[in-house]
């Protein structure tokens, strides 16, 4: 497996002679991140008009994520929602459905919602050609299940990313199934 690294702007300042290891261990980071990136372009930057939370803007196929292979359908979304204070923000989201007919009640769904990624809005899930944890979800969809995987606000579409707000990651991850 590979290993996860967090979405990463800047090494910071570091002094002495810890300078060199740490700028190449950043330099490093930066160019794996770079390999790892998928663009951020108008598909999540266009704007979205207030609406119900829940509803979709925009959604289209995706097959750039190298870590789920061929077998899912896969594409990606970006949807209304709310934030902490119940008030309405739009997030991107990937979906992954296993191959085939779904059976007659649907496919059993999973909200994956992702560990700390980063901060910035080039730091969501859906802009990692790994999907940053492409691999679990893989085998979730490899089980028959449909996947759910949002960005959550402010990563990838949105403005304005609540960090720790567990309220708000409830919402980003209930709203969008």
């Amino acid at each position: 497996r590979r290993q996860r690294q967090m979405c990463i702007r800047d090494s910071g300042d570091v002094g002495g002679d810890q300078r060199s290891s740490a700028d190449e261990n950043a330099e490093e980071a930066r160019q794996a991140e770079q390999d790892n990136a998928l663009p951020r372009d108008g598909f999540y930057t266009d704007p979205a008009d207030p609406g119900e939370p829940g509803t979709v803007v925009r959604s289209e196929p995706f097959e750039g994520w190298e870590s789920l292979g061929e077998e899912p359908h896969t594409s990606r979304m970006v949807y209304r929602s709310l934030s902490a204070e119940g008030d309405p923000v739009v997030s991107s989201a990937a979906l992954a459905v296993p191959e085939g007919d779904a059976p007659d009640e649907g496919w059993p769904v999973v909200a994956w919602a992702h560990g700390n990624s980063g901060v910035a809005p080039h730091c969501a899930p859906s802009l990692m050609k790994d999907l940053y944890y492409g691999d679990m979800i893989h085998e979730i969809v490899a089980q028959g299940y449909a996947v759910v995987a949002t960005d959550y606000a402010g990563l990838g579409a949105g403005e304005g990313h609540e960090f720790y707000s567990v309220p708000a990651h409830g919402n980003l991850s209930l709203i969008h199934i």
